[in-house]
């Protein structure tokens, strides 16, 4: 009996200090809802960083733009993710003016069986002139923040900080009912098993 006890500690403790160890992280920016630019407006500026191991520093900086068809100066954000904290901190590099901004976390990868529940904003300096607040959204393996607003906004070369949350996945466990429905059911099959030869 100690040692059963032992073993749910020991496997409690270890859920415990499960970490995101990779992902795949990007950002766009862009100007959609610009009349002055409209003609010229052929989509946003956008950074990626695919498999990125996590924890060793920023996981999106410098030098990670992949798309610019409009050509737009700016909107690069680098992404530092920080495993034991579970916090995850926007930080922007110019004061351009955009209308919109991504932030993108996908394909997480845990060290145990683990999923994201919760996304939640902790303090937000990335934004001036107009406020705006990110719509927030995630699934068991992505995080997505998304400033948006016509009326634009600049960046302030400061941060925002957001917490997230997870939870265990665990096998689903058959209930003592339907554990018995089994047994009377694979009984029943042995019988007639029996009663044929």
């Amino acid at each position: 009996m100690k040692k059963l006890m032992f073993l749910l500690l020991a496997l409690a403790g270890a859920s415990a200090n499960a970490a995101i160890v990779k992902a795949d992280f990007g950002t766009s920016a862009g100007l959609p809802y610009c009349a002055v630019c409209a003609p010229f407006n052929f989509g946003p500026k956008t950074f990626t960083a695919a498999g990125q191991a996590v924890g060793a520093g920023v996981e999106l900086g410098a030098g990670a733009v992949v798309g610019n068809p409009s050509g737009w100066g700016g909107g690069e954000v680098w992404i530092d993710l920080d495993p034991v904290a579970q916090t995850l901190t926007l930080t922007s590099q110019d004061l351009f003016d955009f209308e919109n901004f991504t932030a993108l976390i996908s394909n997480i990868k845990f060290d145990k069986n683990e999923v994201i529940s919760g996304l939640s904003l902790v303090s937000n300096d990335l934004t001036e002139d107009v406020a705006v607040d990110p719509v927030l959204t995630f699934t068991g393996n992505s995080l997505r923040i998304l400033y948006d607003t016509p009326d634009g906004f600049y960046f302030t070369g400061r941060s925002a900080v957001f917490q997230y949350t997870t939870r265990e996945v665990t096998a689903d466990v058959p209930e003592p009912g339907s554990l018995a429905l089994l047994a009377l059911g694979g009984a029943a099959f042995r019988l007639r098993r029996r009663q044929r030869g």
